[in-house]
């Protein structure tokens, strides 16, 4: 008679890492109306006494963020729930990292089209170098995507990077071949340039996106993840089954584009 390990082995997952970088309000309608400013003309100036101070002009409109659902379902055997305990965390367990996952990718890549949040790539400013600079590398160009924050008035911070290009900056040897910051006898951040980074399979390898991420976008929760359980889906009555679903509700504005910076590593010099 073999010994019973009550443990349920499940697949490794990835942790969702996008919705720490943003700040985070809630909402209790089906869309988040806001106003963002289009308009800044500053003529603020020194002015001779009795003389025509100078005119300044500002305008806002307005924008909305609609609550989008984030949903799936499996069905299971009434017998299984009944007979192991345990499956039934696992399956709550599963479903709500799967809403975790999916609204990861939604915030980062997310296009904006159908029922999609409209997600920081499809709204960040395009990486472009300030100047240009010669056998420019990844440790580069995050520096100069960090100036073009700076340029724009924004202090960036925090990247977003692949593993791939992550793993490929901490290994950046010079040519005495040590390794230029990369500590391999204790973790170091993970830090380049002052600003935190998150290093995520959600950004397409070969990709990265810097920016001041706490002033740049907001999540609205509407509802937080919710498990429920039923028989009453189509014939699960008659088949002993049972439907679980979850789901979560979200609004997102990304209300500062400029404060966003996103583009693509330079390919290196044969």
């Amino acid at each position: 008679q073999p010994t019973r390990d009550g443990e349920i082995i499940s697949l490794r997952r990835r942790a969702p890492r996008i919705r720490s970088l943003l700040n985070q309000g809630r909402t209790d309608s089906s869309s988040v109306e806001y106003a963002r400013q289009t308009v800044r003309t500053n003529n603020a100036g020194v002015v001779a006494e009795n003389t025509l101070k100078p005119e300044s002009s500002y305008a806002w409109a307005k924008a909305d963020a609609l609550v989008r659902t984030i949903a799936h379902w499996v069905p299971i055997a009434r017998n299984t729930l009944d007979d192991a305990a345990a499956v039934q965390t696992e399956l709550d367990s599963e479903l709500r990292y799967g809403l975790d996952i999916a609204e990861d990718e939604e915030l980062l890549n997310g296009d904006g089209t159908g029922e999609h949040l409209s997600g920081l790539r499809a709204n960040a400013t395009a990486y472009a170098a300030p100047f240009v600079l010669e056998n420019e590398t990844p440790i580069d160009t995050l520096r100069l995507a960090l100036l073009q924050l700076e340029l724009a008035d924004y202090a960036g911070d925090g990247f977003i990077l692949n593993p791939m290009e992550w793993a490929r900056i901490e290994l950046t040897k010079n040519t005495q071949g040590s390794y230029i910051f990369a500590n391999v006898l204790q973790l170091a951040g993970p830090t380049l340039w002052g600003r935190s980074v998150v290093s995520t399979t959600a950004m397409d390898a070969g990709d990265f996106m810097a920016g001041e991420f706490g002033v740049a976008a907001t999540i609205y929760d509407r509802m937080d993840a919710e498990v429920l359980f039923s028989t009453e889906d189509r014939d699960n009555f008659v088949k002993n089954m049972i439907t679980a679903r979850a789901e979560k509700r979200l609004a997102f504005a990304v209300k500062r584009s400029a404060a966003l910076v996103d583009g693509t590593f330079p390919t290196p010099a044969p």
